[in-house]
Parts: structure tokens; sequence; C-alpha cells
């Protein structure tokens, strides 16, 4: 059994190694074992693991519209969207739809760069208005990418939960399209059903919360509630009481040391803020 996660995170100048705790069920020993045989060589390019970092989201609106005029030059249905400032929510929802129509159908890679860094700049521009509106929320997403994919199987379901507290390892979405909890968060009442895709795979892709969420479960199940009732769509797709919505992430261990030592929030969030780099993992 796999008990033990080693992160080097670094800098120009530093290094800090996060040790966390690994869980015994299943989806945590099936990610252990697939994190086992990866490489840093294989992480994400053009994606930065660091989010909560960054207070404004100005200079990421223009990367944004940069990459909506790249891709508007061979995408054929174009993007005519753009950024409004009077509904930032409204624009998330909207500009999302494109990722993943376009990439289901695109093999060049240099367009699919191209592709998943509008994703990724998505993502952050929500996660840096959530940190305004709700208080900073630091975060790492770490994506290996091109490794094996596990299925769940039923009773994996049990493990997801909607919030995230400090120190948690989780296993992260990998999919083409947007969890529920994400369109429970967005209020996406009109996002087309072939985007509403809860997570069945099991991949390397995982995340190191370093916050604590401003709900707590009952919160977060409360707003699913309000949110199904209201969407037709989702209605369609599953039952409110199916876990396969798979309502949430899975909680896959909890960070122990770090630099082989007892550990305060604040020190944690230090080490996050002064490093830039993914070093090396290793699992014991």
């Amino acid at each position: 059994m796999y008990t033990r996660y080693n992160l080097t995170l670094g800098s120009n100048s530093t290094s800090h190694v996060l040790s966390y705790d690994l869980e015994s069920h299943r989806p945590a020993q099936v990610w252990a074992e697939l994190m086992s045989t990866a490489s840093v060589d294989s992480l994400r390019k053009n994606q930065n693991p660091w989010h909560g970092i960054e207070t404004t989201p100005d200079s990421k609106i223009t990367r944004l519209h940069e990459l909506i005029d790249q891709l508007n030059v061979w995408i054929p249905e174009k993007i005519t969207s753009r950024w409004n400032h009077a509904d930032p929510q409204d624009s998330l929802n909207r500009l999302h739809i494109h990722f993943p129509e376009l990439l289901r159908t695109e093999f060049d890679q240099d367009r699919l760069d191209q592709l998943k860094e509008y994703n990724t700049v998505i993502h952050v521009i929500e996660d840096i208005l959530r940190g305004i509106k709700f208080g900073h929320t630091v975060w790492l997403l770490i994506i290996p990418e091109d490794g094996e994919r596990i299925n769940l199987i039923d009773e994996d379901y049990a493990y997801f939960k909607p919030n995230r507290v400090f120190g948690e390892l989780s296993l992260a979405y990998p999919h083409l399209g947007r969890s529920v909890l994400d369109i429970v968060k967005a209020r996406d009442y009109t996002l087309p059903m072939d985007q509403i895709v809860p997570q069945y795979w099991i991949t390397t892709n995982h995340s190191l919360r370093f916050y604590n969420d401003p709900g707590n479960e009952e919160i977060y199940r409360n707003r699913l509630i309000d949110f199904y009732d209201k969407s037709p769509t989702l209605k369609k797709m599953f039952r409110l009481d199916d876990p396969k919505l798979a309502f949430g992430c899975i909680p896959m261990g909890k960070l122990a040391t770090v630099d082989g030592k007892e550990f305060s929030q604040e020190s944690v969030l230090s080490v996050i803020r002064s490093t830039n780099k993914i070093l090396d993992w290793n699992i014991e």
C-alpha cells in the first residue's frame, strides 16, 4: 500500500518538500500507482500550477482576448464574445463553451496548445474573481499528461465531497466539459447537455489546497438541490441522489510535514508564494 506523496517545489534560490499522508481507499491507491511512474517532464506545457497568487484579472483578460484573436484565424465558428466587465460570470459561462467543442475535433499540436491555454486562462480568471469575492484561495493544480486513465467503479463515488479544506490533496477533474460542482458554482443553467460531464476517470491530475472553503458540505448540497430544481438539462441526465453526479472531488491525502517538520498555515503559504516550479515528486 502507498502511504506518502512527497512533492518538491522550488524557485531559483530555494526548494521545499511537501509530504502528504495518503488515504487507503481505492482511488488514492490507484492515483498513487499512476503517479509513481509519471515524471515532471510530462507536466502540461503553458499551464501554471500556481493558482490564487494573482489578485487582479486584467492581464489574464488581455491574454484571453489575444488567444481569441489567434483562434479566430482558424476555427470555423468564430468566437464573437468578449469580456463583459459588467457581468463577469456570464462572460465565463459563454466563453467556456467553445473549448470542449473545438478540442474534440482538432489534432494539430500548435492549435491544441492554443485551445488548452484558452481554457486555462478562463479558469485562472474565474479563480481570481472568486478570490476577490470570497478571499484569496491559494492552490496548486498539477497536470501530468499522456498517462493512463482508470475508470471509477461504483464504490469510488461515495468519496466525492464538494468542500475543500486546508492541506488537502484531491483528485482533479480530467475531462472535456464541466463538472456538476463547477456549473453549480457558476449558476450556468444553459450549458449544452454534452458539456455536463461528471467525473468518471482517475488520472494523475491532482490539486493541493491551501485554504478552507467558505461553505461546508451541507451548504454545497443545498446549492446543488436549488440548481437541480432550476436546471431542466441536469434533470434529464441524472437523479439528484445518483452518486455518479460526482459532486465535488475525492480527497486522497492530507499535508503531513513541510521539509520534514510540523508547520503552520502561514508557513505553508509562505512556501507556496515563494516557489514557482515543480522540481520533483515521489511516491512511497
